[in-house]
């Protein structure tokens, strides 16, 4: 049984004043609430002109971790939707689950929660999406040979996620 708990998307106009599509942003997720939160405030804070919607699917989280990020895209007034899977059924399955229930009037990105969108992010990408049909995909690279990594003590205090991370459980 798959759950899905929804909000309205901002608006139902698929493209922005420039021209271009509007985003659906796809973020899998396992746990680790701290980090989505925190992906959902970047996004609330750099990226409303581009955003359709977020999609976040919930790989066999706690109650409470689905909670915790409900209350706070609800809190950003981000327009919302989450497929709760019962069990852990992989990052793959995640992202597919993601893009079929996405608006096929929109682009998608598929978001790790432990990235952050920058100022202008998704516009630069919508818009270098929309300047070439030839291109079916693109993605943003930090260029920085990992130094801004989640892995980094200093970077998950930046974050505001506390205490011992283990990427591979």
């Amino acid at each position: 049984m798959v759950q899905t708990i929804e909000r309205p998307a901002f608006s139902n106009d698929e493209t922005t004043s420039d021209g271009t599509r509007k985003v659906t942003i796809v973020i899998p997720g396992l746990e680790c609430p701290d980090l989505t939160t925190n992906c959902l405030k970047a996004i609330a804070a750099t990226s409303r002109t581009h955003l359709a919607e977020i999609i976040y699917v919930d790989n066999g989280s706690s109650e409470t971790t689905r909670d915790a990020v409900e209350v706070a895209a609800g809190r950003l007034a981000l327009p919302f939707r989450m497929i709760a899977f019962p069990e852990n059924r992989g990052f793959t399955a995640a992202c597919n689950a993601g893009i079929a229930a996405a608006d096929a009037k929109t682009d998608v990105l598929l978001l790790n929660n432990d990235c952050y969108l920058g100022a202008g992010c998704l516009e630069k990408l919508s818009s270098r999406l929309a300047a070439d049909p030839g291109i079916a995909a693109i993605g943003p690279v930090t260029g920085d040979k990992g130094r801004h990594s989640i892995g980094h003590d200093n970077i998950r205090a930046a974050a505001g996620v506390a205490g011992d991370w283990e990427p591979w459980r």
